[in-house]
């Protein structure tokens, strides 16, 4: 490129860019002048300053939406502390069932897991020859005893007749003689009766029946085995009742009385049940300090096994009377418990209900309905207040409390909203909007640990707290 040629073009570049900035200069001074004429207009500002407030206030609205809580009535009742205490389920009778005669075993008609019932059930059978053999024998000594004993007394009543004759062919030793061979015979007979009814008992024994109501958990013998008095022969548990067996500490244990009314939960079948304490042993753990209590349960038709893991509810404190929140009110950190009281907002209830009504009259060209400005004024509207608290007794799903101030002690009274779902985030005076969930949903919900247990909402439907239901997503809403 020819050295005139670039000196023309870089003239070309200069003027453009000269002409750039002063034409943004002049547009800048323009803007500025336009502004300035508008901050000196009253009605430009009133309008902005309109425009401000209408969306602060529309922000407010929203943030009040979007801080929805559920709450529950603080209740003034007596209340008791609880504690769960740790244990399992035990059998009530335990044995292991033995042979009361000698011989092979001839039948078991029993197998483990099998039930069974008091002297109706047929455990197992032993062979009974020996015993019968025996039986027979002592019949015909019996038998054969008696006919000596005939001939001896014949014998007995011929001497003593001519010892009485007096003509000297009997002496009275001869007498006393004969009188001994009687009573011999008569021991002999008494011993062998004796016999007879051992024999006749092992052969009723032979066959073993349950000694009451349960289930076999371990069969010892088998078909073919020879057995002696004693030798094992099944291991039966009870069955109908069952027995949970806590673990208590030294700290309650003379809190607890024969008969009193214990709930249990078995966590491994999701069921509750209740029972009574049935016996309070006296022997404890020296290295746990604890003694067992044992609880009288029913088995539920089976459902409750021995060896499950249980937990008892017992009251380790006098019940008094106090307020009374859900467990879930109470945010309990390390630096101390605190209540989130819900305080009715009338202001801001007055300001919104205004608000759409004149939202309403604007699109409409006339006033909102009396349908509308009344669901405007049925929307709760409440402000967050904290209270700091000291728990003074706890159960399962309640809480015990004081209030620490006396402002605290002001706001909390029983019939007062204390958030139970939504407090994590909360700040003092945040607006909230109170929901509830229908019973409905809560409906055939299973219960584990003693706690009601929420099952997620899917994924396909969302919560209108407006309506308290839950509503399909459309397209758009997707």
């Amino acid at each position: 490129m020819k050295p005139l040629t670039q000196r023309y073009l870089l003239l070309f570049i200069a003027l453009a860019i000269t002409a750039f900035i002063a034409g943004g200069a002049l547009v800048g001074w323009k803007i500025t002048q336009d502004y300035r004429l508008k901050l000196g207009s009253n009605d430009f500002l009133v309008k902005q300053l309109a425009r401000v407030k209408e969306k602060n206030k529309d922000t407010a609205v929203a943030n009040a939406r979007k801080k929805i809580v559920r709450t529950e009535k603080a209740r003034r009742e007596k209340l008791g502390a609880t504690r769960f205490f740790s244990g399992r389920l035990v059998e009530i009778q335990r044995t292991i069932l033995a042979a009361e005669i000698n011989g092979p075993v001839v039948s078991i008609p029993v197998e483990v897991g099998n039930q069974v019932k008091k002297d109706e059930t047929l455990i197992a059978e032993v062979d009974t020859i020996w015993s019968r053999l025996a039986f027979e024998q002592a019949q015909r000594k019996i038998a054969v005893s008696k006919v000596q004993l005939g001939f001896q007394q014949r014998e007995y009543e011929r001497l003593s007749s001519l010892n009485e004759q007096g003509a000297g062919y009997v002496s009275a030793s001869d007498l006393d003689s004969q009188k001994l061979k009687i009573e011999e015979l008569q021991a002999e007979i008494a011993l062998q009766q004796v016999v007879l009814t051992e024999a006749e008992k092992k052969v009723a024994r032979a066959r073993v029946f349950a000694p009451f109501d349960g289930a076999i958990v371990n069969k010892i013998a088998e078909v073919g085995s020879y057995v002696s008095p004693g030798s094992p022969l099944v291991e039966i548990v009870s069955t109908g009742l069952i027995d949970a067996e806590l673990t208590v500490s030294e700290a309650f244990i003379d809190r607890l009385k024969i008969g009193q009314t214990v709930p249990i939960w078995i966590d491994s079948l999701n069921l509750e049940a209740s029972g009574q304490i049935h016996s309070i042993v006296p022997l404890g753990s020296t290295a746990a300090r604890a003694f067992p209590v044992r609880i009288r349960l029913d088995d539920q038709n089976g459902k409750l096994k021995v060896g499950m893991s249980v937990r008892g509810k017992l009251q380790i404190t006098d019940a008094k009377e106090s307020i009374v929140v859900s467990k879930d009110a109470v945010l309990d950190r390390p630096d101390g418990a605190l209540i989130w009281i819900a305080v009715p907002q009338e202001t801001a209830k007055e300001e919104i209900a205004s608000q759409k009504s004149l939202s309403i009259s604007s699109k409409n060209g006339n006033p909102a309905s009396s349908n509308e400005n009344s669901e405007s004024k049925n929307e709760d509207l409440w402000t967050a207040q904290p209270v700091q608290v000291v728990i003074t007794a706890r159960t399962d799903k309640d809480y015990a409390v004081i209030p620490i101030a006396q402002q605290g002690r002001d706001l909390l009274k029983p019939g007062v909203e204390c958030v139970i779902e939504g407090a994590d985030r909360l700040i003092v005076g945040e607006s909230l909007r109170i929901t509830a969930i229908e019973s409905a949903f809560l409906k055939d919900l299973p219960k584990a640990s003693g706690h009601t247990v929420i099952r997620p909402i899917e994924e396909t439907a969302f919560f209108n707290p407006k309506t308290n239901q839950v509503e399909e997503k459309n397209d758009n809403q997707k």
